[in-house]
């Protein structure tokens, strides 16, 4: 069970925390501790992220 706030999951050096109230963008998903950001959130950037480095190396490459 996750802690409910980032002020208890701080104080028992939790790295996340799950306060049941969706995220600005509607995940339920628990949340990081170091930002307060959802795990979702998180994912779905490291995933655009990478297409978008993905893209920038095709093209460097001239497209292969």
């Amino acid at each position: 069970m996750h802690p409910k706030t980032r002020r208890s999951a701080i104080a028992l050096l939790k790295s996340v925390y799950f306060t049941g109230k969706p995220c600005p963008k509607g995940h339920m998903s628990v949340r990081y501790t170091t930002n307060s950001s959802c795990r979702q959130c998180v994912r779905e950037a490291a995933s655009e992220q990478q297409q978008f480095v993905r893209q920038r190396f095709k093209a460097a490459q001239g497209g292969r």
